[in-house]
């Protein structure tokens, strides 16, 4: 299923925002094959993380589908907290 496919189902059953950390399904979604990647699906955007290892590969390869690309410096769980906090729940796969 394309990523555009499978977020726009998630929209319309409401699981947004969706975090994908998987490494097998961040793959089956993106086809992009990574240690350390993750993807967020919200409301208005896919946003796809990986580490400094990937990140240009990422965007020659993602940010052309209207993904956008976001480096992993430090560990997502403070942005993913804010998140949580902002919008009152995250679902996980």
């Amino acid at each position: 299923m394309e990523l555009e496919k499978i977020h726009s189902e998630l929209i319309k059953s409401k699981k947004i925002p969706l975090l994908v950390s998987i490494p097998s399904n961040v793959y089956y979604i993106s086809r992009f094959r990574s240690s350390n990647a993750y993807i967020l699906f919200l409301d208005d955007e896919i946003l796809f993380f990986t580490d400094g290892r990937y990140i240009d590969r990422a965007y020659r390869e993602l940010a052309e589908k209207g993904i956008k690309i976001c480096a992993i410096k430090r560990s997502p769980i403070p942005f993913l907290a804010r998140l949580i906090r902002r919008g009152g729940m995250l679902f996980l796969e």
